[in-house]
């Protein structure tokens, strides 16, 4: 689908909206509104998931990870959640 000037295709609304409040997110797909997202492109960043099914990436502070089942960022060693293949 192709949109007019200055809008963007929202996948979560199907439709064409302000680039704003556009932010595709497959993680936010199927997740409770008002709730985060682990990325499954880096074990340190994540995403908000607002109710208006936009998602805003985070990232945690250098060297901790973030744990979808514990909702916050935390060292490595106790994230056993990470959707990233750890190395």
């Amino acid at each position: 689908m192709s949109c007019p000037i200055n809008y963007h295709f929202s996948e979560q609304n199907q439709g064409c909206d302000w680039p704003e409040n556009v932010h595709n997110c497959p993680e936010c797909n199927n997740i409770q509104s008002n709730t985060f997202a682990a990325s499954t492109e880096s074990c340190n960043k994540y995403y908000y998931c607002n109710e208006n099914g936009a998602a805003f990436s985070i990232n945690c502070p250098e060297g901790l990870y973030f744990s979808q089942t514990e909702q916050v960022c935390a060292s490595p060693e106790l994230v056993t959640d990470c959707p990233v293949v750890k190395i």
